[in-house]
């Protein structure tokens, strides 16, 4: 098939496997340019570029057809939160208090190690908004950062639960 255009330097049927290899994995993950990259690279053969371009893009697209992608799959089943294309009708009418927990756990701005400490072993929330003296905010806080200084500054030798 790619005969006439000298994409092979040897053996059409390495050609065909490298080109298949490179459309099932991008079907299954929907990686694309980055998968041809990686392939060229290890095959170091620039003559395949092209093809396996090719073929990764109907690849691609034809996975896309019938169902989601192993990345998308990994993410959902990792409750991770993401963005969709359109947003539902009954969730167009939500407001932040609908959906959020309460109630809110708050940080002032000079809290204690030890309060965080002990606010974190108590709830499983995952943020943390840090307030003035006056009620302002000032920003929030991720729960994963507040572990990783306190266990980078090695304030306590406990474990903190984190969810998942």
């Amino acid at each position: 098939m790619f005969e006439w255009a000298g994409f092979w330097q040897t053996d059409a049927r390495q050609l065909y496997v490298v080109i298949g290899s490179a459309a099932v994995l991008a079907g299954y993950t929907r990686l694309s340019f980055c998968l041809a990259v990686l392939l060229m690279e290890t095959t170091q053969n620039v003559n395949l570029f092209i093809p396996m371009l090719i073929g990764v893009m109907i690849a691609r697209f034809v996975g896309s057809l019938f169902n989601s992608s192993l990345y998308k799959k990994a993410l959902i089943i990792k409750h991770v939160a993401m963005t969709t294309k359109k947003v539902k009708d009954k969730a167009k009418r939500w407001r932040a208090r609908d959906i959020m927990k309460s109630p809110v756990v708050v940080f002032r701005e000079n809290e204690t190690v030890k309060h965080c400490y002990d606010v974190m072993k108590a709830c499983t929330y995952n943020g943390f908004p840090v307030i003035t003296t006056k009620g302002k905010l000032l920003g929030v806080i991720s729960r994963d950062h507040l572990i990783a200084a306190i266990e980078n500054k090695g304030f306590f030798s406990g474990a903190i639960n984190r969810p998942g």
